[in-house]
């Protein structure tokens, strides 16, 4: 459970620090872009919370994970379609909106996947990472 919490911090850490000069950067070029931008990091952002409440349940072993299962995957769509309708009426005719929000959403989905590769999140915990001789890369526990 510690090491799924320090994953969540690390992620909504990365995510503070790379979203506000990207915003600002995206300013510059479309105010709309940026707006869609901001709906699309929050959207990503709470899916990214319902994944982790669901990985606790599952850790914890909680009749409640059948229900966060199927929370899973709708909720995604539905938070998808809940952000691309909010900035569609952002500019309906450039849709610059919706792209902003499809750069949000990828923006997340990119952090989870450079801290998982990386292992950002496991830097300085010596009992998780260890080496193995048949993987050069190393193992986790």
């Amino acid at each position: 459970m510690n090491l799924l919490k320090t994953f969540q911090n690390t992620v909504i850490r990365l995510l503070m620090f790379t979203m506000p000069p990207l915003v600002l950067a995206a300013w510059f070029l479309s105010p709309v872009f940026a707006k869609g931008f901001i709906i699309g990091v929050a959207g990503g952002s709470l899916w990214f919370l319902t994944k982790v409440a669901q990985g606790k349940n599952l850790i914890r072993g909680s009749w409640r994970s059948i229900t966060l299962s199927f929370l899973g995957g709708t909720f995604l769509t539905l938070v998808n379609m809940a952000a691309l309708y909010a900035a569609y009426f952002l500019d309906r005719y450039s849709l610059c909106g919706c792209f902003g929000v499809l750069a949000g959403l990828l923006l997340v989905q990119a952090v989870i996947i450079l801290i998982g590769i990386t292992g950002w999140d496991l830097h300085g915990n010596t009992s998780v990472g260890t080496t193995s001789p048949e993987c050069p890369l190393g193992t986790r526990s």
